[in-house]
């Protein structure tokens, strides 16, 4: 996962990846990523919030592996 949020001179950091295998299929599983870089971090808090953020999310499967679903994607404190 990697945000890029201009206005706050975000630019692709990379978040790090979350290993899916492990995980129960056919029914949705709350996927957390490691601390955010700080600037990150507030970006969302600034005044007035940003309006440019891009969330670049790539996935690796198997071929056949099934439809993998992406919900309430959010930055949490």
């Amino acid at each position: 996962m990697s945000p890029t949020i201009p206005s706050a001179g975000v630019n692709h950091p990379w978040i790090g990846n979350v290993a899916l295998t492990p995980l129960a299929r056919g029914e949705l599983v709350r996927v957390q990523f490691a601390q955010l870089p700080t600037a990150t971090e507030n970006a969302p808090s600034a005044n007035p919030p940003p309006s440019n953020v891009t969330l670049l999310i790539s996935l690796e499967v198997i071929t056949n592996s099934g439809p993998c679903y992406l919900d309430n994607v959010r930055f949490e404190s």
